[in-house]
């Protein structure tokens, strides 16, 4: 990748979107916002939800309404089938762990850590954010001792420095 090249972020999910993703049309800008090219599938696919919906409505209305033809064979008129699509988890399913030892309500010892991490732009850190928000409201009896921060590199797709929050509770 050359200096003068600007990379693009996912107004969605905040990955990285490199030139050459716009250039062939990989992610696409969809009423104003940028995708990447998951987010793209993704919307895709609520598009394609959509089309499955109004062929069920078409078939309903018109599915008893048939139309003869010039030679007498009956025909009954339907909307084009819609293109399969991929659908992406955007979260990681929420694991129940049974734990033997019950949470302490000691505010100076922890009894577990959940990790989070995203990469390092805005929209990813308010992503960030709201689940850890998310995670605490939904747990009652959580109580966070401590937390650290680092920031480090993840495999993946492309190994982009990621903030890594570790909390403790």
């Amino acid at each position: 990748m050359s200096d003068d090249q600007t990379l693009e972020i996912c107004g969605a999910c905040g990955a990285t979107i490199y030139p050459e993703h716009i250039t062939s049309r990989k992610a696409e800008r969809i009423s104003g916002t940028l995708l990447c090219v998951h987010c793209v599938r993704e919307k895709r696919g609520e598009a394609d939800a959509a089309a499955e919906q109004h062929e069920a409505e078409f078939a309903a209305a018109n599915g008893t309404h048939a139309a003869a033809s010039a030679n007498g064979v009956t025909a009954v008129a339907s909307p084009p089938r819609p293109r399969a699509a991929i659908q992406f988890e955007r979260t990681a399913p929420e694991r129940k762990a049974e734990y033997r030892r019950p949470t302490l309500t000691d505010p100076a010892v922890a009894t577990r850590c959940r990790v989070f991490h995203c990469r390092l732009n805005d929209a990813s850190i308010r992503n960030m954010e709201d689940q850890v928000n998310a995670w605490v409201d939904a747990q009652e009896e959580i109580r966070i001792k401590f937390s650290t921060t680092t920031v480090g590199t993840f495999e993946g797709k492309a190994a982009d420095p990621h903030l890594i929050l570790t909390v403790f509770y």
